[in-house]
């Protein structure tokens, strides 16, 4: 931090994220994210922390040492000095009520300071920043991973949907996550002048509006006002109003997402949950072009703690991962930052691509690559993206037989193709390959209800046990 402190950070190309905390805590917290011809002057931070610039990509980057200027003596007499006006709140929060009977506001983050009260305190004794401030009335709280804030920055999900949040001054950066999670997602960077409106939290969630400095805001939490038709003196026809215009939100709406109707489809905030039993791995947080289930994979087939399905923020199974019909698949990216990966599925291999609006790719599967997914970057808010030639088709089949109660090998487990003819019950069952040149058992039950025994070679045997009854 001693180095760190007023430096200013240029991106030239590519995009970056600035991080800060200390060396050793678990997480570091997101100052910035930079797109190409951005800048950040860092400043907020505390004793013992450090500093990173870093993303997933190549990028290229410039920074500086800011230096103070030395004013210029003039024989000009000094002038009466005149404070600059401050963001005037159009409500305070005593006045807030509740969610239903609360106002626009707009006032200047407060310095915040996290004093750890309980544990783990994976940041320190105290961290700080700059951050919104919630009404209590809204239910915000202060309480995250064992630290007290000074301050509720904590609103929950039930209240934020909804919500426009736009920054006057200054930047931030909106988060959300569930209060005790190791790390919150990033919603949306906001310059001065922009604005994001809160959509796709989970049910026990909460969001927070944070920055390295001072920064001015201003926030709602009423529905958009229905215009209305008004008569004109110059004609007996209705003339209709036109609402008010707002700043355009910095993440594309969560909208279309469906992507064999929508032009250009909107991503879904996805989570990659660890799917093996006791897994406690932190899931993986990014957004995804979802598929019909027919045409995609839910899941990613990897081994260990990298095996994960995918989730929406309310618990619905996404199919992200599409089949070797994505070859030939353009994407061109409308909004967001797009992520494309040509990979082979299973393995810990693939190819990542980069877009930013107006670029694009097609999708060139190279064997053994056969499958693909069109995300973000971890954390990033939604994206849209149009396509072209990006027909979704069938997976291929998974070989299965139909079974009978009564087939076994002599180890006891299931076996496919005895009997078959004889014993037809709709019980289907998909077994991973057991060696070779093995002689087994097929037991069978005669009609007097003894069992009758035949050695059988067999070559291979697919599948342990998934039912479908």
């Amino acid at each position: 931090v001693s180095v760190a402190a007023d430096t200013i950070i240029i991106v030239t190309s590519g995009s970056a994220s600035v991080y800060a905390g200390e060396p050793n805590a678990s997480s570091h917290r997101r100052l910035a994210t930079l797109a190409s011809g951005d800048s950040y002057a860092v400043s907020g931070l505390a004793d013992g922390e450090v500093l990173s610039v870093q993303s997933s990509h190549r990028f290229d980057y410039e920074w500086a040492i800011a230096q103070p200027s030395t004013p210029t003596p003039t024989s000009t007499p000094a002038s009466t000095f005149t404070p600059t006006p401050t963001v005037t709140p159009i409500q305070t929060s005593e006045n807030c009520t509740g969610p239903d009977n609360c106002e626009p506001i707009s006032d200047t983050a407060q310095a915040v300071t996290w004093t750890c009260t309980d544990s783990p305190c994976p940041w320190g004794a105290t961290d700080h920043g700059h951050a919104v401030v919630w009404p209590a009335a809204l239910e915000s709280t202060n309480k995250r991973l064992g630290y007290t804030a000074s301050g509720t920055v904590y609103l929950p999900a039930s209240v934020a949907a909804d919500t426009t949040i736009a920054v006057t001054s200054g930047s931030a950066a909106v988060y959300a996550g569930e209060p005790n999670a190791p790390s919150h997602r990033h919603l949306a960077t906001l310059a001065s002048g922009s604005s994001y409106k809160v959509v796709g939290l989970a049910q026990n969630e909460v969001i927070s509006v944070q920055g390295g400095s001072s920064f001015a805001y201003a926030w709602s939490n009423l529905p958009e006002a229905t215009p209305t038709n008004t008569p004109t003196a110059a004609s007996t026809s209705a003339a209709t109003a036109t609402p008010v215009s707002t700043a355009t939100p910095v993440a594309t709406p969560q909208g279309c997402v469906d992507p064999t109707a929508c032009h250009p489809v909107s991503s879904i905030n996805a989570f990659w949950r660890c799917d093996l039993p006791g897994c406690q791995a932190q899931d993986w947080v990014a957004s995804v072009i979802a598929w019909p289930s027919w045409s995609a994979y839910p899941n990613n087939a990897r081994s260990g703690s990298q095996s994960r399905t995918v989730y929406s923020a309310t618990g619905e199974m996404l199919h992200p991962y599409m089949g070797s019909w994505a070859h030939g698949c353009e994407v061109t990216a409308v909004s967001g930052r797009v992520l494309i990966i040509e990979w082979e599925r299973g393995t810990d291999v693939w190819r990542e691509t980069p877009l930013m609006p107006g670029q694009s790719h097609t999708i060139s599967l190279v064997p053994p690559e056969n499958g693909a997914m069109i995300e973000t970057f971890d954390y990033d808010p939604i994206f849209s993206v149009s396509l072209a030639n990006c027909t979704p088709e069938a997976l291929p089949a998974t070989a299965s037989a139909t079974l009978s109660d009564h087939d076994a090998l002599a180890d006891g487990s299931a076996a496919t193709g005895l009997n078959e003819g004889e014993y037809d019950l709709p019980l289907k069952m998909y077994l991973p390959l057991i060696s070779t040149d093995q002689s087994v058992v097929a037991a069978g039950h005669s009609d007097d209800g003894t069992i009758q025994g035949e050695k059988q070679p067999v070559q291979q045997l697919y599948l342990p046990l998934i039912s479908t009854r």
